[in-house]
């Protein structure tokens, strides 16, 4: 989204629609299967095959040269990123909600709320009062992570026919520079001041309704337990928590989900009118899968779910990168063989087995809602947590 010395953004986003189908960059940390934090860049490039070595071409100069002597463009592109966060932020309150409670529960997840998460937002609100005073150093910053990614060991993958990755093998090579860049002994860790630890939090926003979260520990992806898990987020996800929540609280959404990888089973709902009896309802739908396990037919139809969303078709672009993410994540074939197996035998006795599990784990969860002042003051009275950590989102 920059120039490069010389060519003007306008002239090199021309070039960039000429000869490349999409051009994208993204962060992404994740805890590998051995239990490593890592943390990614990922640029992904689409072209057609004549235009490769000119779109490759293009690419490396914009990830080695991108211009920051235009303050112009980099206050848009920083006024732009803040606008986005504060629309998103209840137009997808219960995936913020829900990112926080993680963070306290994975440092994965932690490195991923101060990237995408709250913590990000109040970042890039706080300095845009006082932009133009800020720029240098901004600048400053973007040149010493450019230098930490130009001396980074790449990890090159291609996507394509076998003449084209002939090509492509001949390119990529040379695709990032071989010496590290000025700067890249800089170290860019840096505390996120908007982190909290606390087990109960709120997010005060100006909103008559409310997004709410409950994280708790969960199986790791390739342990025992962790299909079972699976199943059962959506069996509580079409089951009680839409009854629940949706049917009878009034919210618009509820949703269970497990990241497996980090090992975290949460709960959430969207645009909420009742923070409380949410967070009551998310243990009791752990209480009567253990109570009155799912009988055959409801294992039946969340088991099929359950694999079509794991074996969702995909385009060639899509594979690729699946493929990448999972390399670089140590999820073997074999694993994931092993866990659809497991999918195929859940029963509802491992199921209220696993509900028993994670009902265990709440007392090690982290709660966490998105609501206006009023909602809170009335959950608070019952989860005096949420207003003991209170951190205010203006928008």
């Amino acid at each position: 989204n920059c120039g490069l010395p010389g060519r003007p953004y306008g002239e090199v986003a021309s070039e960039l629609s000429r000869k490349v189908g999409g051009f994208s960059a993204s962060l992404d940390a994740v805890r590998t299967v051995a239990g490593v934090e890592k943390r990614f860049l990922f640029l992904r490039l689409k072209m057609l095959a004549e235009n490769l070595p000119h779109a490759l071409g293009l690419a490396r100069e914009l990830l080695t040269g991108a211009d920051w002597s235009d303050r112009d463009r980099l206050k848009e592109l920083w006024l732009s990123m803040r606008n986005s966060y504060r629309t998103s932020l209840l137009a997808r309150g219960h995936l913020f909600a829900s990112l926080r409670a993680g963070s306290k529960l994975s440092p994965a997840l932690r490195t991923e709320e101060g990237w995408q998460g709250v913590s990000q937002y109040l970042f890039i609100n706080e300095k845009s009062g006082s932009l133009d005073d800020v720029l240098d150093p901004i600048v400053e910053d973007l040149e010493r992570v450019r230098g930490l990614v130009l001396s980074a060991e790449p990890t090159l993958a291609a996507t394509s026919d076998g003449e084209i990755i002939g090509s492509a093998e001949k390119i990529l090579p040379g695709f990032f520079p071989s010496c590290p860049a000025a700067g890249s002994g800089a170290s860019m860790e840096r505390k996120n001041i908007f982190f909290s630890d606390a087990r109960e939090e709120s997010l005060m926003v100006s909103s008559p309704v409310a997004y709410v979260s409950l994280a708790v520990p969960a199986s790791y992806f390739g342990t025992d337990g962790n299909a079972c898990e699976a199943v059962l987020a959506r069996i509580l996800s079409t089951g009680y928590l839409w009854e629940a929540i949706r049917m009878k609280g009034g919210a618009y959404g509820a949703f269970a989900s497990l990241s497996e990888l980090n090992g975290i089973f949460t709960f959430s709902t969207y645009r909420d009118p009742n923070v409380a009896a949410s967070f009551d309802a998310f243990r009791e739908s752990l209480k009567r899968t253990v109570e009155d396990p799912p009988d055959e037919g409801t294992v039946k139809k969340a088991v099929i779910a359950t694999v079509g969303r794991d074996e969702t078709p995909q385009g060639p672009g899509a594979k690729g990168f699946t493929g990448l993410y999972r390399g670089l994540s140590g999820v073997a074939d074999e694993m994931r063989q092993r866990r659809r197996e497991a999918v195929l035998s859940t029963t509802g006795a491992q199921l209220a087995e696993a509900a028993e599990r994670l009902l265990r784990s709440c007392s090690r969860g982290v709660s966490v809602a998105m609501a206006g002042n009023k909602a809170l003051q009335e959950a608070g009275s019952r989860m005096a947590g949420l207003l003991e950590n209170k951190l205010d989102i203006p928008l």
